[in-house]
């Protein structure tokens, strides 16, 4: 072989010897890296994973929380519509007892049909108090009984037991066209005054004490009717 031939295949192995060197230092090189990427990707990998396990807990405990805050909300305005709902109630309830008790004109037409069938018949009536109110009530009932041509015995008690609302008693052996009148009585009132009219015990309402009395032309003698009305204050 020429001896120019081997020194030329002498120095080509040495070139390749060289780039092989920087390859492989290269291979090392970049071995490092895709360990040190290895590590890092677990490292930070395991980080990430523990980081979003305590995220979601941090979530579910605002969610939590804001839930709970929903709730406490909710019921503070459950008891604040509770409240205004029992004070719109207790402010009716004190309206009522306030208001003048009204009997509207359908009413009184009513009254004077239901008293048509006692024309001529005696009433006995006490009224108990002198305010306008009462006056109001009363002259109003009293005008349906008698434009119904019923006769009205009109005590005014000044002293004695009073009485509240209204009380109807009627005699137990009474014609059946008075228990008739008393029935629609009560529960034409009823519409107006509700629980303020009241059947009571015949036997019970006797007025006691000083009382002016006004009786119809024709009336039968106080206290002999079977039919007695007591008006009071509401």
């Amino acid at each position: 072989m020429d001896p120019s031939e081997l020194v030329k295949l002498i120095e080509r192995k040495q070139a390749l010897d060289t780039v092989l060197d920087g390859f492989e230092k290269w291979l090392i090189f970049f071995g490092l890296l895709v360990v040190i990427g290895v590590g890092g990707e677990s490292l930070y990998g395991f980080r990430t994973f523990w980081n979003n396990r305590k995220l979601h807990e941090v979530q579910r405990s605002i969610d939590r929380v804001r839930q709970e805050d929903i709730a406490r909300a909710n019921e503070r305005a459950a008891s604040a519509n509770e409240i205004a709902e029992r004070e719109k109630l207790a402010r009716m309830q004190l309206e009522a007892r306030l208001a003048d008790r009204i009997i509207s004109p359908d009413q009184e037409q009513s009254l004077r049909a239901a008293f048509a069938r006692l024309r001529g018949q005696t009433v006995d009536i006490s009224v108990f108090g002198d305010t306008f109110e009462i006056s109001q009530f009363s002259g109003t009932i009293m005008s349906c009984m008698k434009r119904a041509g019923v006769l009205l015995n009109v005590r005014h008690p000044t002293g004695g037991s009073g009485a509240r609302g209204v009380l109807v008693g009627v005699r137990p052996d009474a014609p059946p066209e008075f228990k008739q009148a008393a029935d629609e009585l009560i529960a034409i009132l009823q519409q107006s005054v509700g629980s303020g009219v009241s059947p009571w015990d015949f036997n019970k309402l006797i007025p006691g004490g000083v009382a002016t009395l006004s009786y119809d032309p024709g009336a039968t003698p106080p206290d002999q009717s079977p039919l007695r009305i007591f008006i009071g204050s509401k």
